[in-house]
């Protein structure tokens, strides 16, 4: 445990000053080499080869979310034993992690390599892309199993306090992927699949070196590579966090897809807009997401230390945190997105149709942010299956009703993107009372044990 970190006694802002930082950083970094693929393959392969990336995007982001939410699991687990005290269980625990990361990580990257021509004929695709885009997520999908060794590893560290390693460890990894890029794609001329090359090859850098680290560490959290093996009592209570938040992220993956399908209907124009704005959304989203992680790690750890009076005031903090912070860089997105967006590309109509996402999106992302941090104190008290229903059925739900109904009549962009500031609007209100309920549940759970 770090000792200058000390959510469970100490002040809260001062605690979350040592934690989200590095946190947020390390996001911000793997943004910013994604980013850098994308640039890279822009301007020196064009807007059809952009496109393909883009048009392959969110069933990407279908296998990696749920090989991330997935490790949700283990941060709950990991937290409050620490909470708790009870080295020996952290020890059985993280061995099982491990194995899980493995297990699944092989699952989700041979699931990724077979489903994608399916998938992406689901998507409408264009013939014009077809090739090159299946391409690039088969090659991509080679270094799953890396991306969840990393993962589940600094979910491990994180836990304990320690968020600047693992941003240090993908700092290290996205310095070479933005090389490889520069190698593969400038120098070799290896097109789109250069960039997937890169990608699984520095994704395959940081699992190394945050399993490395963990191999060198001392007492409980020590990994033993030999010692890695199921363990049915946590794998259970991984799963039962995990799994949920997996099927959310999956789901919220399957919205998207039928989103990007839509948008394929309006040609490569849109495709490899929607990719670049895409792209710069997830910078907004770097501040939401590490309070969400924040919040699921701050609560466990009080919530195993029974502090049950200090879960709204981490519930109240992280809103205040996350709305503040998203609203900010959501605005600053919106208003240099023509500037931003020309870093991808020189065409007019690509930036103008941009801006469109850019508008309705980014700039109010912050509003994701607030139900992120919602389901993050639920599943840091043990909750993730209803928390996961509600999102499922408010915002994956409103997003398919939407389109199936609004948009058909309204065809148009502008029409397709008000689906997502919508559906999050209706899930902060059921998230909301559902937070309520489920917090006087835990109470009241607390106190009969």
């Amino acid at each position: 445990m770090n000792r200058s970190f000390d959510p469970v006694h100490g002040s809260l802002l001062k605690n979350i000053l040592i934690f989200t930082p590095p946190l947020m950083i390390s996001i911000l970094l793997q943004r910013l080499f994604n980013a850098t693929d994308t640039l890279i393959v822009g301007h020196f392969c064009g807007s059809q080869a952009l496109a393909s990336v883009g048009a392959g995007g969110p069933m990407i982001n279908f296998f990696v979310w749920g090989l991330i939410s997935l490790s949700v699991g283990s941060d709950v687990v990991i937290s409050t034993l620490i909470g708790e005290g009870n080295h020996k269980d952290l020890f059985r625990a993280m061995h099982c992690i491990y194995f899980l990361a493995i297990i699944s990580g092989l699952i989700f990257s041979l699931a990724g390599i077979l489903l994608s021509p399916v998938i992406l004929r689901l998507m409408s695709v264009p013939d014009y892309t077809f090739t090159e885009t299946q391409h690039y997520c088969q090659i991509y999908f080679t270094g799953l199993i890396f991306t969840a060794i990393y993962n589940f590893g600094a979910s491990i560290l994180r836990s304990a306090g320690d968020t600047r390693r693992p941003t240090f460890f993908l700092f290290l990894g996205g310095l070479l992927n933005v090389v490889l890029d520069l190698l593969f794609v400038v120098t070799f001329h290896w097109q789109v699949a250069g960039a997937a090359f890169a990608s699984a090859i520095s994704q395959l850098f940081s699992a190394a070196l945050v399993t490395l680290y963990l191999c060198r560490g001392a007492g409980p959290d020590r990994l033993y590579l030999n010692k890695i093996r199921p363990d049915p009592k946590f794998f259970r209570k991984i799963l039962s966090i995990g799994i949920p938040s997996s099927i959310q992220g999956i789901m919220f993956s399957i919205s998207n897809i039928i989103v990007q399908s839509s948008i394929n209907t309006f040609g490569s124009a849109a495709i490899a807009a929607n990719s670049a704005a895409l792209t710069l959304e997830d910078f907004v989203y770097v501040a939401s997401s590490a309070f969400n992680q924040t919040t699921v790690t701050f609560t466990g750890l009080n919530a195993g230390a029974g502090k049950t009076k200090r879960i709204p005031k981490i519930l109240v903090t992280m809103l205040i945190l996350s709305g503040i912070s998203g609203y900010l860089i959501g605005f600053l997105d919106y208003h240099f997105g023509p500037e931003l967006l020309g870093l991808f590309t020189n065409e007019v109509v690509v930036i103008r149709l941009g801006m469109y996402r850019l508008h309705y999106v980014a700039s109010l992302l912050f509003l994701n942010g607030t139900i992120d941090v919602f389901v993050g104190s639920m599943r840091g008290m043990g909750y993730s299956t209803r928390p996961t229903l509600v999102t499922l059925t408010t915002i994956c739900g409103s997003r398919i009703l939407f389109i199936l109904t609004w948009f058909k009549t309204h065809h148009s962009l502008n029409v397709l993107y008000l689906c997502f500031p919508l559906s999050w609007i209706i899930a902060i209100i059921c998230q909301f009372f559902l937070w309520i309920y489920l917090y006087h549940q835990y109470l009241s759970r607390t106190a009969a044990a």
